[in-house]
């Protein structure tokens, strides 16, 4: 049996390759040899038929989080697998979206994380009296900076308008500056 697992696996029949390694997991829970740890190894099963069949994207979609917390639902899901197949399907493929979801969203805060923007001291505290304030004037920052060249401060201002983090309105010295 566990040849004919392995021909199903290899071969193209089912066209999607998450079905094929859901099933190749069921059909395994099955027929395994082991006395022991055969759900870590059907579930990692999962993981490389997706890998050799070129569906993993480089990135493992942990769902053993979703079958620990719905542990009766997986059990009863691998029982009646067999005889219905559609139900043990959406119930796996439940738990790999909502687990790819978790991934995805996971990725997102990361990305999010990384994007941040960071500033030296002074830019941030020029930033943040930009913000509460939402429009100043040079003269009203310098009062603030008065230790600070003026040179320096134009500067500091250059370099958050070359970050899309404020914008400065006029050319005179009447300019003002605001959020973005």
């Amino acid at each position: 049996m566990i040849n004919q697992l392995i021909n199903f696996i290899n071969s193209n029949d089912e066209k999607f390759t998450i079905i094929t390694a859901l099933i190749g997991h069921l059909v395994f829970e099955k027929v395994h040899p082991f006395m022991d740890g055969n759900g870590r190894v059907g579930r990692l099963l999962v993981s490389t038929i997706l890998l050799i069949k070129g569906s993993d994207f480089n990135i493992n979609i942990p769902f053993e989080e979703y079958i620990d917390q719905h542990k009766e639902d997986y059990y009863y899901y691998l029982d009646v697998g067999m005889r219905e197949p559609s139900a043990y399907l959406l119930f796996m493929l439940k738990a790999f979206n909502e687990s790819e979801e978790l991934v995805k969203q996971n990725v997102i805060n990361e990305i999010n994380q990384n994007n941040k923007t960071y500033l030296p001291p002074r830019q941030e505290e020029l930033f943040l009296i930009i913000k509460e304030h939402r429009t100043v004037s040079f003269d009203f920052l310098h009062r603030r900076f008065l230790q600070i060249p003026k040179r320096t401060l134009r500067y500091d201002l250059q370099q958050l308008a070359k970050q899309n983090l404020i914008i400065k309105i006029g050319k005179t010295r009447g300019s003002f500056y605001t959020v973005k």
